[in-house]
C-alpha cells in the first residue's frame, strides 16, 4: 500500500467522490488540498459541514486558478473532471501524478476487482453481477461509476469488488489491474471531450494495460470498435449474437448459451425477466463474469429469474389508452438510443434532446426510420435533431418536459409506446438523468385516463 504520510495531495472535484478520498487520505496521514470551482457558500449545508469537519485539509474554492494546486505531490481527480483544465494542467506538465479516485483505491486493495466498462449498459451489468456473487456466497462491494466509490470499500469487509468504471475515470490511472474485465460496447458518446471515437475506445480500453494471463477480458465480440482494442496480456471471452464461440457465450433462437471451463448450459429466454436484446447482453456479460467467480448455473437461474431493470433504463411506467411508456432517461448517447428502440416491436414516439455530446445522429437513421412513428424533442439540441431526422420522421419541438409528454401522446396510437430516451445529457433543464425521469414519469401520471 502506498504510504501517503506527511505527503501532499490535491483531490479535485468536492462531490461526494472527493469527500470520500480527502478523508481516506487524511486518515492516511496525508496534508490534503482540496479544490473545486464552485464556490464553498454554494455547497449544500450538509456538505459544507462534513467537509468542515475534516482536519489536515485545505479547502480551495471558487475562481479556476492556474497556481490553485501549486505545492501538490499527487493528484486525485473525481470522476468527470477534465485533466485539461488549467490547475490540472500546470501541474501533469511538471510531472506531478495525476490518479482518479479509482486508481487511488485500487491501490489500497487486495482482493479481486470486477470491472465493468463500456458506453450502455455498465450499470445494469454491475448490479447484476454484485447479485450473481451474492447468490454464490460472496460478499461483494458493488459500486465505482454507479454510485458509492471504490474508495469507501478499503478497510471494509468485502471479498470481491465488483465496480463499475467510466472512461473518464480509466485515463488517469497507472497501475489499476481489474483480475476480470468486462467491456460491453463502444458507441459514440462523449465527443464533447475526445476529439474521436477512437481516442474515446482507447480510454475504455486502459482498463486492459496491467491485466496478465491469468485474468480474463470478457468483450462483446459483435462490436467492430471493441476488436480495435482487444488487449494481448489477459485471456479473452467473448459473448455473440451472430455465431456461437468456443469460450464465452452466444444466443441464438434456443436462447443464451454459455461455454466456459466452468460450466456448459443454456438459458431459455423465458428463464430471463430482464426482456430485450441490450439486456440479453448485459446477462451474458455479467453470468460469464460470475462464472469466474464460481456461481452455478443453479443459482444464476435463481436470480435472472427475479432481476428488474434499473431505473430509468427503458423503465415501464404506465399505460393509458393503449398506449405503454416507457423511461429510459439514461440513455445519453445516441446507441443507448438506437438500443432502447431496436427492443419494441411497436410504433414508437421518441422524445428526445437535452444538452448536445458532439455525436452524430445520422448513426442511427435506419433505426429511427425503421421504429419510430414521430419524434418530440427538447432542450438545446432540439434543432440539430430535428435537422438530422426531419426528413424521416414526424419531428415536433417543445419547451418543457410537460408539453413534450403531452404532444407525444397526441402522436401515439392504441398499441405504440411513448418513449423518453434523450441521446442527451439533462444539464441544459435538469440537474441529472435521474430528476430528468422523474420529470416524465410525473407529466406521464398526469395523462388523464
Amino acid at each position: 500500500m502506498t504510504n501517503y504520510k506527511n505527503r501532499t495531495v490535491g483531490v479535485v472535484g468536492m462531490g461526494r467522490t472527493g469527500l470520500s478520498v480527502a478523508r481516506y487520505l487524511a486518515n492516511q496521514g496525508a496534508r490534503v488540498l482540496a479544490y473545486d470551482r464552485k464556490p464553498f457558500e454554494e455547497f449544500g449545508e450538509s456538505d459544507r459541514a462534513e467537509w468542515l469537519a475534516l482536519e489536515n485539509v485545505e479547502r480551495r474554492t471558487g475562481h479556476e486558478k492556474e497556481n490553485a494546486l501549486d505545492g501538490v505531490d499527487l493528484l486525485v481527480l473525481s470522476p468527470g473532471v477534465p485533466p485539461e483544465i488549467p490547475p490540472v494542467a500546470r501541474q501533469r506538465e511538471k510531472g506531478i501524478p495525476v490518479w482518479s479516485e479509482i486508481e487511488l483505491a485500487s491501490q489500497a486493495l487486495r482482493e479481486p476487482i470486477l470491472a465493468i466498462g463500456g458506453t450502455n449498459g455498465k450499470s445494469t451489468t454491475t448490479t447484476l453481477l454484485g447479485n450473481l456473487l451474492k447468490a454464490a456466497g460472496w460478499n461483494p462491494f458493488v459500486g465505482g461509476n454507479l454510485g458509492t466509490p471504490l474508495i469507501e470499500a478499503v478497510g471494509e469487509d468485502y471479498d470481491q469488488y465488483v465496480v463499475e468504471v467510466s472512461s473518464f475515470q480509466m485515463e488517469a490511472t497507472d497501475m489499476f489491474r481489474p483480475h476480470v474485465a468486462v467491456l460491453l460496447n463502444i458507441t459514440p458518446d462523449h465527443l464533447d471531450r475526445y476529439p474521436s471515437i477512437h481516442e474515446y475506445a482507447r480510454a475504455k480500453a486502459a482498463m486492459f494495460r496491467r491485466m496478465l494471463p491469468d485474468d480474463i477480458a470478457i468483450v462483446n465480440g459483435d462490436d467492430p470498435q471493441v476488436a480495435r482494442v482487444l488487449p494481448n496480456g489477459p485471456q479473452i471471452w467473448k459473448w455473440s449474437f451472430k455465431e456461437p464461440v468456443a469460450l464465452g457465450a452466444w444466443a441464438d433462437a434456443e436462447g443464451l448459451h454459455f461455454s466456459t471451463p466452468a460450466a456448459v448450459f443454456m438459458l431459455r429466454r423465458e428463464e430471463i425477466a430482464l426482456k430485450g436484446r441490450h439486456n440479453e447482453e448485459n446477462v451474458m456479460a455479467a453470468v460469464l463474469a460470475a462464472l469466474t467467480a464460481g456461481a452455478t448455473p443453479a443459482n444464476i437461474r435463481i436470480v435472472l429469474e427475479h432481476a428488474r431493470p434499473l431505473p430509468h433504463r427503458v423503465e415501464f411506467v404506465r399505460e393509458v389508452r393503449g398506449v405503454s411508456y416507457f423511461d429510459d432517461s439514461k440513455g445519453t448517447n445516441i446507441g443507448a438510443v438506437a438500443t432502447a428502440l431496436q427492443g419494441f416491436t411497436q410504433p414508437v414516439v421518441l422524445i428526445a434532446g437535452g444538452v448536445d455530446k458532439g455525436g452524430d445522429y445520422h448513426e442511427i437513421d435506419a433505426v429511427v426510420r425503421e421504429h419510430a412513428r414521430a419524434v418530440i424533442v427538447i432542450g438545446e439540441a432540439a434543432d440539430r435533431i430535428a435537422d438530422a431526422w426531419g426528413e424521416l420522421v414526424t419531428v415536433r419541438k417543445a419547451k418543457t418536459m410537460d408539453e413534450a409528454v403531452r404532444k407525444a401522446a397526441a402522436a401515439a396510437r392504441p398499441g405504440d409506446v411513448v418513449l423518453l430516451s434523450p441521446a442527451c445529457s439533462s444539464f441544459d433543464m435538469f440537474r441529472n438523468y435521474h430528476e430528468r425521469g422523474l420529470a416524465f414519469q410525473a407529466a406521464v401520471q398526469a395523462i388523464e385516463p
